[in-house]
């Protein structure tokens, strides 16, 4: 075998194996097997908008499981998550993928999505669980809510908003949002 093919070769296999050893956690989500919805936003103006995606339980639960190890080591109680927070929380990483904003497409603060809404921590384009958290840790007023000790219950909502190219290539953006309550 020539020298030239044989470099060839020996790097084509290295990035291949770079490539999938690198895949995010989130890669799954990225097939046809992903139950992607349209979802109606409502805007300032009372019109209706769409944003089409899928929430990714998984890594919900990967988030909530990092948060309640982060503030165990930082001396605060774990969190329960409940359902009416949840349903808040899922509208938020919705909403966060046609306004990414602590106001929402209808002009309201966030808190109006619910009366169980304390605080709220939203992020999007990260690739991981860990990804996430500590972007969050790393941001003082994120950090603050995660380890705020009056917060009692959580909910996670990692919505993948998806977009198509003009060739066809199918593309999910993921946003996460962070609900605390009392």
């Amino acid at each position: 075998m020539k020298k030239g093919i044989r470099t060839f070769i020996i790097l084509f296999t290295m990035i291949t194996v770079l490539l999938t050893t690198a895949i995010p956690a989130f890669a799954a989500t990225n097939t046809n097997t992903a139950k992607d919805k349209t979802y109606k936003i409502t805007l300032k103006n009372g019109k209706k908008k769409t944003v089409t995606g899928h929430h990714v339980a998984k890594v919900e639960k990967q988030i909530v499981k990092e948060l309640n190890k982060y503030r165990k080591q930082k001396g605060a109680r774990t969190l329960k998550t409940t359902k009416a927070l949840t349903k808040a929380s899922d509208i938020r990483a919705r909403e966060s993928a046609y306004k990414f904003s602590h106001t929402r497409p209808n002009g309201k603060k966030c808190f109006s999505v619910s009366k169980k809404l304390r605080g709220e921590n939203l992020a999007y384009g990260f690739e991981t669980a860990k990804d996430v958290m500590n972007a969050w840790k790393n941001s003082p007023s994120h950090d603050d809510n995660m380890r705020y000790k009056k917060f009692k219950t959580v909910a996670v909502s990692v919505f993948a908003e998806k977009t198509t190219a003009a060739d066809g290539t199918v593309d999910y953006t993921y946003y996460m949002t962070q609900s605390f309550g009392y």
